[in-house]
């Protein structure tokens, strides 16, 4: 009975709810609405840690990158807050050199560049041989030059009467006025009314003077002699003393007829053409020497300008 009564029932519930046996019970409801549960989070968009690392890794930058810009530019540890020129001993101080760059004081050092001031003061100063403008890390610039090296004594003498004396480098430039160095040789430039188209230059010295062209004023912005002169003449009697074992005791440029005349201590003198280089004309007098001894014989000159078949023509004029 027992079995028969419970089958009618679910026989009474089949038929009341229209479906086959159903099977219920609280555990599985329960395990139903839990899943319906966990769906419902696991749709939700959550960033990964890769989002996030590279999400701050940004922010880093970006931070960086603006701290770096206030340092940089507004910080003050890169404007430029020194100048200054570093002289050598005996150097000539052009005080007006570092005038050039005093508009670069408070200038960011890093976005400012201080050599393109080289040329205009290189024309303003062509005594100088070399410029060097250096930016020192974090806020300094550097200036040092090197000159060319002074080479002459010069004395500007008009009707009888000294005018100047000045030094001039090896570049024919005027250096210092009014001073002199007498471990230097000595030029004198003398003009008269009478001979202002071809000046006469002498010495009373056993240092080399040249006739140089009419110098009334000395121009300390143009050469008062060519370098290619000075250097010629220079170097002609540096070989000369040297090779001969003989003194020169005064120099004489004629630039027209570009002609380079220097007397000797043995008071004779000797020409060159001042296109053709000094060591070739030389040469052709050291040959000579076997049939002329220029230590022995009196002379007035020996020319050594003109050119032979052979090229070693030598002409010369013997005292009485």
């Amino acid at each position: 009975m027992f079995f028969r009564a419970r089958t009618k029932k679910n026989s009474i519930q089949q038929a009341r709810y229209g479906r086959g046996l159903v099977l219920t019970s609280r555990g599985a409801h329960r395990t139903a609405r839990g899943t319906t549960k966990t769906n419902i989070i696991s749709n939700l968009s959550l960033p990964s840690l890769a989002s996030i690392k590279r999400i701050l890794i940004v922010m880093i930058a970006i931070g960086i990158l603006a701290a770096a810009a206030y340092f940089i530019w507004f910080s003050g540890y890169f404007k430029i807050t020194k100048i200054y020129v570093q002289y050598e001993e005996f150097q000539n101080e052009n005080s007006d050199i570092q005038t050039y760059f005093d508009n670069l004081k408070g200038k960011n050092y890093l976005f400012t560049d201080p050599t393109k001031r080289n040329t205009d003061i290189q024309k303003a100063h062509p005594e100088l041989s070399k410029l060097i403008v250096q930016k020192i890390f974090p806020n300094t610039i550097k200036i040092s030059f090197t000159e060319f090296p002074i080479t002459a004594n010069v004395e500007s003498i008009i009707n009888d009467k000294s005018i100047e004396k000045v030094l001039i480098n090896s570049i024919g430039m005027i250096i210092y006025h009014d001073t002199e160095n007498p471990n230097l040789p000595y030029i004198k430039v003398i003009t008269t009314k009478e001979s202002e188209e071809n000046p006469q230059v002498t010495t009373q010295t056993e240092t080399p003077v040249a006739i140089l062209p009419p110098a009334p004023q000395l121009q300390a912005q143009s050469p008062l002699i060519s370098q290619e002169n000075l250097t010629y003449m220079l170097s002609a009697v540096k070989s000369f003393e040297e090779r001969f074992g003989m003194k020169i005791t005064e120099l004489r440029l004629l630039p027209q007829a570009r002609e380079l005349r220097f007397k000797t201590e043995k008071n004779f003198e000797i020409w060159l053409d001042t296109q053709i280089p000094f060591e070739k004309q030389f040469l052709k007098l050291k040959k000579s020497m076997a049939r002329i001894d220029i230590y022995k014989t009196p002379l007035f000159y020996i020319d050594l300008r003109v050119s032979g078949a052979n090229g070693e023509k030598v002409i010369f004029k013997r005292k009485k």
